[in-house]
């Protein structure tokens, strides 16, 4: 197990060596405002020199306990709480219920999937030599570092008052996840996102507000922005669809392939449907996001792999102004290795909202995208089974064709929706 400092040391080697990937953009129109310009380098997928920032979360557990929790975020099981400028946030169950089935069903999907994303960073062979995705990075999956039950009378009793006046923390059992931070977006970035998307009149005040500056973007490439602006502007969980990243010169096409290489892993790998799990762009990970899982678990991943070190995972990253995170994982299932498996999965995909490319899109450009998308899902998955099953030659046979199972079952499923909202 490497110490802090040593994973930290080693992510600081790897941001040194990332101006080596520094791309030329896409060109915008000569008539391009500077505001289009800046937002295209801030949520560039291509690396980026950047200034340095804290690599550990040591500031956010020395800070005192006095320190005021705000609310930033709200799921389906509970609610997400965060002090200003620290690593990590502070999921509340919503109900008792919550506290005891879906708090500690959330950890153990995401567990299972920051796993398997970074057995596959430590195999940095697996995708070297493919031309599609030796670019790509798997998207980040925030740590899940601590469950603080109810009964921890002690903790209770220094944090509770830390949370909103308007937060009953007395009301029944509930327990909290202490997760790692997806880091906002920087400010010229919300600044630029503000300049390209809020109405003029309100454009000052939308800077300045304090909620805008836990500014996430939902990257939503499986649906176009209609109609006119919205009357409300805000950057919490901002909407970006697909339509407005092309606007803004974004490479939709190489974030379509690494949604596509995370949710290859996701399935083949960590066995996971990936049931509404979101997809957003937030700020770049601090050296907390490399910390090894569990002994145990490393030493089972070890055992099964053959070769895990985490100084690989360090070393191969990239660092830019926009990475994408893979959140949420409460409403996700197992799946099993067989046909009902691949087709869990493809319900799974349709039903997860506007993130992925879509099959059957009604224009050529989101038909192109899908393929893209398809066809990065295939090459990850294949790659990822053969290396997985390469001492059961059998049993891989049947596994390889499950990617395409999921792919076929996902375009009828899709076919019969248009179908049936034609009339």
């Amino acid at each position: 197990m490497l110490t802090h400092e040593e994973i930290s040391a080693e992510y600081q080697a790897a941001l040194d060596r990332t101006s080596r990937y520094i791309r030329t953009p896409i060109s915008l129109a000569a008539d391009a405002p500077a505001s289009a310009r800046l937002l295209q380098q801030a949520l560039s997928i291509h690396p980026a020199a950047l200034p340095p920032c804290p690599t550990t979360s040591e500031e956010a557990d020395n800070l005192p306990p006095s320190s005021a929790l705000t609310q930033i975020g709200e799921g389906y099981c509970g609610t997400v709480f965060a002090e200003a400028n620290a690593g990590l946030v502070y999921k509340l169950a919503r109900t008792p219920e919550n506290t005891n089935s879906r708090l500690p069903h959330e950890r153990a999907m995401a567990t299972k999937v920051s796993l398997a994303l970074a057995l596959t960073e430590c195999q940095p062979h697996l995708f070297a030599a493919s031309p599609l995705l030796a670019p790509r990075q798997p998207p980040r999956v925030p740590q899940y570092t601590q469950t603080i039950p109810w009964a921890d009378a002690a903790w209770w009793a220094t944090h509770a008052p830390r949370f909103p006046a308007d937060v009953d923390t007395g009301a029944g059992a509930r327990d909290v996840l202490q997760i790692e931070r997806v880091p906002p977006l920087a400010r010229p970035t919300r600044d630029a996102l503000v300049d390209a998307y809020c109405p003029e009149p309100g454009r000052v005040s939308a800077k300045l507000a304090p909620g805008n500056e836990t500014c996430l973007v939902r990257l939503h490439l499986g649906r176009r922005k209609v109609g006119r602006p919205a009357t409300f502007f805000s950057l919490r969980n901002f909407p970006l669809h697909v339509n407005q990243a092309r606007d803004a010169g974004m490479e939709v096409a190489g974030y379509a392939e690494e949604m596509a290489l995370g949710l290859a892993v996701v399935h083949w790998r960590a066995r996971v449907d990936c049931n509404d799990v979101e997809f957003v762009l937030g700020g770049p990970p601090t050296a907390l996001n490399f910390c090894e899982p569990s002994s145990a678990m490393l030493a089972e991943a070890v055992r099964a792999h053959r070769s895990v070190d985490v100084r690989v995972r360090v070393r191969g990253f990239k660092k830019r102004r926009a990475q994408l995170w893979m959140i949420d994982y409460d409403k996700c299932r197992d799946i099993t290795m067989d046909v009902a498996g691949a087709e869990q999965a493809a319900r799974a995909a349709e039903d997860n909202g506007p993130y992925f490319p879509k099959p059957l899109g009604e224009r050529e450009e989101d038909r192109e995208l899908w393929r893209v998308f398809r066809d990065a899902y295939l090459e990850a998955s294949e790659t990822v089974i053969v290396e997985d099953y390469a001492r059961d030659q059998a049993r891989r046979e049947v596994v390889l064709g499950l990617p395409r199972v999921f792919v076929g079952k996902w375009e009828e499923i899709r076919g019969e929706r248009l179908r049936a909202r034609a009339g």
